[in-house]
Parts: structure tokens; C-alpha cells; sequence
């Protein structure tokens, strides 16, 4: 993502998680994409909580994301976040 398309990002990909939720019971791995995907969108636009967050939902539907996550340039500036850490320590 580009810098200016994160905060976008951030929110078509809220809604599209909202929409799976509603309308596409059983869609994990779809929904753990989505909630992925803007845990990074997240993190590149500083909200440390929202990519805390939407990454918990992830590993919740698939733990591979906490493998994913922790190589991920996208969380670079969470990366050495105790939070952020205890997530990924928790899911292995």
C-alpha cells in the first residue's frame, strides 16, 4: 500500500469484515484475510490498537498469521511492541 491509500484501506477493508461477517457464515479464511490485511493497513497509519486488534481476529481464525506477522514489513513500526510480541508468543 501506499502511504495515502492506508487510511482507505483501513476502512473499505472495516466494511468488507462487517459485510463477510453478516452475509458469508463459515468464510474463515476469506474474514482472516480481511481482518490481516487491515491490521497492516492499520500499522502503517500508526494505529497501533486497530493493527493489535484486527491481528488477534486473524490468528483467532488462522494462526499461520502470526508466522506471517512477524516478518511482515508491514508491522515494522509495532514490531518491538510488548503487545505486539505477547500476540505472536501467544499463537505458537
Amino acid at each position: 500500500l501506499r502511504a495515502g491509500d492506508a487510511k482507505k484501506a483501513v476502512t473499505l477493508g472495516k466494511q468488507a469484515i462487517e459485510g463477510m461477517k453478516r452475509h458469508i457464515p463459515g468464510a474463515t479464511q476469506v474474514l482472516a484475510s480481511a481482518y490481516y490485511n487491515v491490521a497492516c493497513a492499520c500499522a502503517l497509519t500508526g494505529d497501533k490498537d486497530g493493527a493489535l486488534d484486527h491481528l488477534a481476529e486473524a490468528i483467532l481464525e488462522n494462526e499461520d498469521y502470526a508466522v506471517s506477522a512477524a516478518d511482515d514489513a508491514d508491522f515494522a513500526s509495532i514490531k518491538d511492541d510488548p503487545a505486539f510480541k505477547a500476540l505472536l508468543e501467544q499463537s505458537r
